[in-house]
């Protein structure tokens, strides 16, 4: 056994250093061994960590290419979605302004077809007419839409064609209507025995209802003297009602107790002491107003009904007649029976007195109208006092072919007016009664007749079964006459303040008609449109306005005087006359002086308050035929018929004289600022243009070559306008004068007269055709709002001050004017109408049914 492993204690320490020095090398390899793998293993994570790395780095870029794929994808997505989201509000908004557009265009339809349903109805029923152009115009106003000017226009024509203040009444038929002698109150009858009464200086107020008849009341008749008015019914009651105001007011006293016999007529005396009455008994009976209490004079004589009856003018006679076909002449005061006429051959419907009491007429159910020269029975009583009844011979006018139930003479006793059943209204001149004129027909029974003072002088009125009142200017045969509506059912009965025998005109009448309602008439304005008509009695040749608009001038062709109106209430002012016949007028700037051109050369000022000649001087041997004043008042403006043009200061002085015009100046117009005066004239047609401050001339337009007879300037706008003798309007440009001249062309015949609203955006030109026409600045090729009524000539045209309407001069002999307010003339509709639509009209009209139901006008009854 080897000694070293047997005792290894006593291993030396040299042997153990020589061991380790032969161990060394193998520690050393294996510390590099170590290494060499440590330095792989680091090498080998480098290697793993670098390509780590790069495989994130490369995921990352990955990550970022998709992440960059995915938002360019969403941002083409995006812009897609807003560039549908665009496409989609655009066609929204298309399809919201494609309804907007039909909605619109359905609107105009709607309103067109209502404005052409408005004036199919004005012939059978004007008042429903009238509501169906109100809502013609509201259709598009409740949209905040401008209405049709085609609406408007049926507005305007609706409203020129009815007229009357409506009164409204019960469901039953009226029997009896009349007015007192002071215009002031109405008094109605119906069939179930209701009296109302109305007091017309309040029409909006209810009217009161009086009680007291059990059956229809068949006539009535105030009595000024008493104080009241009395009524006879059916049930054979005559009573008396005293008006509102007196001591026993609207407490009925009872005459006469009902016997069974109805009382069918009454009829006052002349000096309203005595009432009689007539029954179907046959009797008539006379009261004594001031002894009510005594029992009537009873006249017997009739063997039927007596129908009518009348008192001559003086009183002294009462003529009587009904069913026995006899007329019997009374002496009104014993009783005692004066003539018995006999020449009808069927019932006698009406006796008239004539206002000079010679002649009685007398209408009966087969046509005939006698005429009877009542003069002779008052010869005969002078010459045999007490001489008892006597008979008369007539002289029958021939030409009606049924029954007559109207007769009239004419104030002045000259004339006779009659009407049939047939609708035939005739006049008899009473020196040549075998003739008569026959002036036209209503389509219908005619059932009323007055004489009364019309637009331009004395007319007769109608009306008839057909609805119609008709205004005759009988004085001109040629006239065609004036027919007015408001009824919508047949009038029965008309009544005026002034008795058949009356010898005075009346501007008032009231109708009834089956429509249950009542209408009182202004003759002299009978439509309601134009809101006034101021009567002048000859051919008006221009009128101006006021600068406050509270008053208007006027003169007439060849004559001194001037006439000023009052605007508000209508009525004639001063009358101003200088000697000469006047030729033009123009306010001054303040309006408290009126400036005259006269025939004679002259130039006057008159104060128009005082009514006093403050100045006048002369500007020439000619004429003065037009006449402006600047918007200083500093320069007035004078053009002669020789052609001349004259400025002078507000003292009267001669500034300059222009020359130029070929033949009469016609117009002259300041431009707003006072620095440019235009003048229109005859001979070549020219439009020219002066400096005001100078005098020299700016410019030369030519006209027409018949010339231009007025010249205006469009306030705050650039038009020159002339009135053309070839019947155009003249426009000019004023800021492009080197461009021809508009022409606006309607009228028929020449161009007397044009002017501008204040606010320039209306333009009105009048005409020999007797058509007024308005145009809008703002639109000159749309139609143009006509102002239809006059009957001749227009040779005048103002506006007022503010705009609120246009006043027309004419050569009817008439002055108008005419409402510019869509407000007021829906207002004037409403009042017209007086009613709203019932519900089977508004179905009719209005098929959405009776559930969408509305009042056209606000303020009055309805279903």
């Amino acid at each position: 056994m080897d000694s070293k492993s047997q005792d290894p204690i006593g291993y030396s320490e040299a042997e153990q250093a020589h061991e380790v020095e032969q161990h060394q090398p193998s520690v050393l390899w294996l510390a590099l061994l170590g290494l060499g793998v440590v330095t792989l293993i680091l090498g080998g994570l480098a290697f793993w960590y670098a390509g780590s790395v790069r495989q994130m780095e490369v995921a990352v870029m990955q990550e970022r290419a998709a992440r960059a794929t995915l938002q360019a994808r969403a941002g083409a997505e995006a812009v897609r979605a807003d560039a549908a989201q665009t496409a989609a509000q655009a066609s929204a908004t298309q399809a919201a302004e494609a309804q907007t557009t039909s909605a619109v265009y359905s609107r105009i339809v709607r309103a067109n077809q209502l404005a052409n349903n408005a004036l199919l109805a004005l012939a059978t029923r004007p008042q429903a007419a009238l509501l169906l152009a109100i809502e013609s115009i509201r259709v598009q106003r409740e949209s905040n839409e401008a209405p049709l000017p085609e609406a408007v226009q049926r507005l305007r024509s609706l409203l020129g064609a009815t007229g009357g203040i409506p009164l409204s009444t019960s469901q039953e038929a009226t029997t009896a209507l009349a007015v007192s002698q002071d215009a002031r109150w109405v008094a109605a009858g119906d069939e179930a025995g209701t009296i109302r009464l109305w007091d017309l200086q309040d029409v909006t107020a209810p009217p009161f209802l009086l009680q007291g008849h059990s059956g229809p009341v068949w006539d009535l008749v105030f009595v000024p003297q008493d104080d009241a008015f009395y009524s006879a019914g059916d049930d054979g009651s005559l009573r008396r009602w005293p008006l509102p105001g007196a001591a026993d007011a609207l407490s009925a006293g009872l005459l006469q107790q009902a016997q069974g016999e109805p009382i069918y007529v009454l009829a006052l005396s002349p000096d309203g002491r005595r009432l009689a009455s007539g029954s179907a008994d046959g009797t008539v009976r006379l009261w004594r107003i001031e002894q009510l209490q005594v029992s009537p004079l009873v006249l017997r004589g009739h063997s039927a009904d007596v129908n009518t009856l009348a008192f001559s003018p003086d009183g002294k006679l009462l003529a009587s007649a009904g069913n026995d076909s006899d007329i019997r002449l009374w002496d009104s005061q014993t009783g005692e029976l004066r003539a018995r006429l006999v020449a009808h051959s069927g019932f006698v419907n009406l006796v008239v007195f004539s206002p000079d009491g010679a002649w009685l007429a007398s209408g009966g159910s087969n046509g005939q109208v006698h005429l009877w020269p009542v003069t002779e029975l008052a010869a005969q009583n002078e010459a045999e006092p007490g001489a008892g009844s006597t008979t008369l011979r007539s002289i029958p006018l021939l030409g009606h072919e049924l029954a007559v139930y109207a007769l009239r003479f004419s104030p002045d006793s000259s004339r006779l007016a009659s009407a049939d059943d047939n609708g035939a209204v005739r006049l008899w001149d009473l020196t040549q009664p075998e003739e008569s004129l026959l002036l036209g027909r209503h389509q219908g029974n005619v059932r009323g007749l007055a004489f009364v003072q019309g637009e331009s002088g004395p007319a007769l009125v109608s009306a008839g079964y057909d609805g119609q009142v008709r205004l005759w200017d009988y004085s001109n045969p040629d006239a065609v006459e004036n027919i007015v509506r408001g009824h919508d059912a047949a009038i029965n009965l008309l009544a005026s303040p002034a008795s058949s025998a009356s010898a005075v005109l009346t501007k008032l009448i009231v109708t009834a008609g089956y429509d249950h309602s009542l209408r009182v008439w202004r003759t002299d304005s009978p439509f309601s449109e134009p809101e006034q008509v101021l009567p002048a009695g000859a051919a008006v040749a221009d009128v101006a306005v006021a600068p406050d608009g509270a008053q208007l001038a006027s003169y007439m062709a060849d004559s001194p005087t001037i006439q000023l109106w009052d605007v508000q209430s209508g009525a004639p002012g001063l009358r101003l006359t200088g000697g000469a016949a006047v030729s033009a007028l123009t306010y001054s700037g303040r309006g408290q002086t009126l400036w005259a051109g006269g025939r004679d050369g002259s130039v006057s000022l008159w104060d128009t308050q005082s009514g006093d000649l403050l100045r006048q001087f002369r500007a020439g041997d000619n004429a003065v035929t037009a006449l402006s004043i600047s918007p200083d008042g500093a320069i007035l403006a004078g053009g002669s018929e020789d052609g001349l043009i004259y400025l002078w200061d507000n003292a009267a002085t001669l500034l300059y004289t222009l020359s130029g015009h070929t033949g009469a100046v016609t117009g002259l117009a300041f431009a707003p600022d006072g620095k440019m005066l235009t003048s229109a004239g005859l001979g070549a047609g020219t439009l020219r243009l002066w400096d005001a401050a100078t005098g020299h001339e700016r410019q030369v337009l030519q006209g027409p070559e018949l010339g231009l007879l007025d010249v205006a300037i469009q306030p705050q706008g650039p038009w020159l306008v002339g009135a053309g003798g070839d019947g155009a309007v003249w426009v000019w440009n004023a800021d492009a004068l080197a461009f021809e001249p508009a022409q606006l062309r309607r009228h028929r015949n020449e161009v007397n007269a044009v002017n501008f609203s204040a606010d320039g955006l209306v333009l009105a030109s009048a005409g020999a055709d007797a058509a007024v026409y308005l145009w809008s600045t703002a639109n000159p090729s749309a139609e143009p709002y006509a102002l239809v009524g006059h009957r001749s000539s227009v040779n005048g045209v103002t506006f007022a001050p503010d705009g609120a309407w246009v006043a027309t001069a004419s050569a009817d002999g008439t002055i108008r004017r005419w409402s510019l307010s869509l407000d007021k003339l829906l207002a004037e509709a409403c009042r017209t109408a007086g009613r709203n639509f019932t519900l089977e009209e508004w179905t009719q009209y209005f098929p959405t049914g009776v559930s969408r139901y509305r009042k056209t006008c606000p303020d009055l009854p309805g279903p």
